[in-house]
């Protein structure tokens, strides 16, 4: 408890090259960013330990993570659905004002959500990147909080590739793009949620989707490019069974605006494409936040019926087969893709062995 509130205190050891944590939040407190923790208090204890900076961080609790907080509804499958599309527009409406103020997080994860009476909390700011200076003022944080800005700005630029969860970076970031913006934490995100559903609906049954089975990241990298390849399947490959129609229209939406491009899919391009440039598209992003529009509905279902999906996929994606050639090419209501599915490398542990 911190003066009648439930509160967390954290402790935390940063390099004294890397951005201070409090830093982060002041400029988010400035920017008035919403479904971000309230800090009670924050400071540096040590400027420099041995090569680390000492913190602290006394924010509100937040609450639980979200798979805990959907579990009592797991037995109302509507109510369920209900709830993570209303906290998935909390999370996504973050991540598009912090972008806006000039940040990005780039740790999106199952452990960085966390839901209280409803409301939706993105936490750990520890390895977020300030991409805005003048929005920022950069000068002024690096003043108060006692960081080298150029220093600490050049080292959070050569961090872009390898920061995050693995099992939910995004695909450039999972094969090591050096390029980062809004979406990549958007896309996160929406492996947050994704997982949260499966891991309800899917936990009497231990059963591990092929889209969240993490073995390596290049690993994983190839298998998301191959479940997303069929828009009207991929839902089946992350484990996810049942879904209301209101939810299934959001999550196509986000699918679009994360994997689609001039109505064409990109997934082969994110990984096969060095710093392959993925639009913003904030107006968009913007658009699924009010309201899918209704010439972009999927037509599988309407208002809050709960939809029981098809089987689901254990082993691969379905791909639909083209006619030409009968190779296989990428699926979606939007468009096919320029790059032939059969193109993408195959991981390496699905290649054939040869003798």
């Amino acid at each position: 408890m911190y003066r009648g509130e439930a509160a967390i205190l954290k402790l935390s050891w940063t390099p004294t090259n890397r951005l201070p944590e409090s830093a982060v939040y002041d400029a988010l407190q400035r920017a008035n960013v919403e479904n971000t923790p309230e800090v009670f208090d924050m400071g540096i204890l040590d400027v420099d330990a041995f090569g680390y900076r000492i913190e602290y961080l006394i924010i509100w609790n937040c609450g639980v993570s979200l798979v805990d907080y959907l579990k009592p509804q797991k037995h109302d499958q509507s109510a369920l659905c209900d709830s993570i599309e209303l906290l998935t527009r909390q999370v996504v409406k973050c991540l598009l004002q912090v972008w806006r103020a000039g940040i990005m997080h780039r740790d999106i994860s199952s452990g960085n959500v966390v839901v209280r009476d409803g409301k939706a909390t993105v936490i750990d700011w520890g390895y977020a990147k300030l991409i805005d200076c003048d929005s920022c003022d950069v000068d002024r944080l690096a003043a108060k909080w006692m960081f080298e800005k150029v220093k600490v700005m050049v080292n959070e630029d050569a961090h872009n590739s390898i920061t995050g969860t693995p099992l939910f970076m995004s695909i450039p970031i999972l094969v090591r793009a050096a390029k980062r913006s809004v979406v990549d934490d958007v896309e996160s995100a929406f492996y947050v949620v994704l997982g949260a559903l499966s891991a309800i609906q899917n936990a009497p049954r231990g059963f591990k989707p092929v889209a969240m089975d993490f073995k390596d990241n290049r690993n994983l990298a190839f298998v998301r490019i191959r479940c997303f390849s069929n828009a009207h399947m991929y839902l089946e490959t992350f484990g996810v069974r049942e879904y209301t129609g209101k939810l299934r229209e959001l999550l196509d939406a986000l699918y679009r605006y994360l994997f689609v491009r001039g109505g064409k899919y990109i997934g082969a391009y994110l990984a096969m494409v060095p710093d392959y440039d993925r639009s913003v598209e904030e107006q968009e992003l913007s658009g699924i936040l009010s309201g899918v529009k209704q010439s972009e509905k999927k037509p599988t279902a309407s208002g809050s019926r709960t939809v029981r999906a098809a089987a689901p996929l254990r082993r691969s994606a379905r791909l639909i087969q083209s006619s030409r050639g009968g190779d296989s090419q990428a699926s979606t209501h939007s468009g096919g893709s320029d790059i032939p599915v059969s193109a993408i490398p195959l991981p390496t542990s699905k290649r054939k062995r040869t003798k």
